[in-house]
């Protein structure tokens, strides 16, 4: 039998008054180990998650920033930058995975996912594949002549339009869809790709 976690107490009482786990709630936060990974197989995850990123992540720049960037100023960012980006959206999918939350975290993890994708992510994506389009233009080269532009210019469509969908569905509450449920039946084509 699992134990009670905090996540599964409501924040509120019955006559409307904070529960005792709404102030652990507000205690912890998005990014408190405990608060992520509440179950074994949860911190196991969380683990192998960021034990991808430490290897991935320093290993492109490292390739890239080791074979003579300055000979090549306009490609040189593109690896980089994408794989910032490609580490930013797993860090912006890690803090909405877990079982949902109370209010309080929910908001927390919302924000950070937003932060995480929208606050460097995708520009991150943006400014890599600008470096890229900027670079076969200065060199008059072909666009899109390979599967890997081909990959990368869906990619980064299939982003932007998670991006509008995830923020036209939660900002102002949902107005761009109508709000309310109309806004909740959209959600669900942006979350299934989380």
């Amino acid at each position: 039998m699992r134990r009670r976690s905090f996540t599964d107490q409501p924040l509120l009482d019955e006559q409307g008054n904070p529960s005792p786990a709404a102030a652990v709630a507000a205690e912890r936060r998005w990014w408190d180990f405990e608060t992520i990974a509440p179950t074994p197989r949860d911190k196991l995850s969380l683990s192998l998650i960021f034990a991808g990123l430490a290897l991935f992540l320093p290993t492109v720049w490292l390739l890239v920033l080791t074979d003579n960037p300055s000979s090549k100023p306009y490609f040189t960012p593109h690896a980089p930058l994408n794989a910032l980006a490609i580490s930013c959206f797993v860090l912006g999918i890690v803090p909405v995975q877990p079982p949902t939350p109370g209010a309080v975290l929910r908001a927390e993890r919302l924000s950070a996912h937003q932060a995480w994708l929208l606050g460097l992510g995708i520009p991150a994506m943006l400014v890599g594949t600008g470096f890229m389009w900027y670079n076969k233009e200065n060199n008059g080269a072909e666009h899109y002549t390979t599967w890997h532009a081909w990959f990368g210019c869906l990619t980064l469509t299939w982003a932007l339009l998670q991006a509008a969908i995830g923020a036209g569905s939660v900002w102002a509450g949902g107005w761009v869809f109508g709000g309310g449920a109309r806004a909740r039946s959209v959600y669900k084509y942006h979350r299934p790709d989380l």
